[in-house]
């Protein structure tokens, strides 16, 4: 199974209800005192995360970043951004997908003590406003696509 190499990424969730598919970028929004991982809304510009595979464990595991802020799992299930030392998360790619998706499907899960998992996921039906990813006991596939460093 291929992985992801270190370096720039793209993640963004895939509307397939609508024709041509939507793509809503993955970004940050301040939420009272923490700063949630949300789904943006459709037309926002993709900020640009720095995924990093761990140092030890499994292949699939991985750092994720953004701004200088590492993806962590908050109190509960919801998966927000802080400083702080690194925070795994297992990144196993999916199925291919129809277009634009193919096979830069990935699904990204929290490895628990117990050897269960729990997968970004987050209320698809909800297409206006930004969406907290949560922690769910399914993981949803993400379109995360390597960005051209010289663009």
């Amino acid at each position: 199974m291929a992985s992801l190499e270190t370096g720039e990424y793209n993640i963004m969730a895939v509307d397939y209800s609508s024709m041509p598919p939507t793509l809503r970028p993955i970004g940050l929004s301040r939420q009272g005192d923490s700063t949630a991982v949300v789904v943006l809304p459709e037309g926002t510009p993709p900020p640009r995360w720095f995924i990093q595979r761990a140092f030890e464990g499994p292949e699939n595991l991985y750092v994720l970043r953004i701004t200088h802020k590492t993806a962590r799992r908050s109190d509960g299930d919801a998966v927000h951004a802080s400083d702080g030392p690194p925070f795994e998360w297992m990144v196993i790619r999916s199925a291919p997908h129809p277009p634009p998706v193919g096979r830069d499907a990935y699904a990204v899960f929290l490895p628990l003590s117990s050897g269960e998992h729990r997968g970004w996921g987050y209320d698809h039906t909800n297409s206006e406003t930004e969406i907290p990813i949560l922690l769910q006991d399914v993981g949803m596939p993400w379109y995360i696509v390597r960005v051209d460093p010289d663009a």
